[in-house]
């Protein structure tokens, strides 16, 4: 596991990708990991509104800093 991973190479920096949503970002925060990839969140739209896009990037920043929170970061 990450958290695994993050003790065994404290002075390593993780960044995951592939499987990573919205929903589990907070996950990968809490388990040590720098930052992480989160491809999906745009999805296939062809055209985004500028009001949309940047919803959606709140959405996945309010995400990680819930999981840093709960790291205590």
């Amino acid at each position: 596991t990450l958290r695994r991973l993050q003790r065994a190479c404290p002075a390593a920096r993780f960044l995951p990708m592939g499987g990573v949503t919205v929903e589990n970002l907070p996950h990968y925060a809490q388990a040590g990991a720098a930052g992480a990839v989160v491809r999906g969140v745009i999805g296939a739209r062809a055209k985004w509104e500028m009001a949309a896009l940047i919803t959606q990037m709140r959405r996945v920043r309010a995400a990680w800093e819930a999981g840093l929170a709960e790291r205590g970061a």
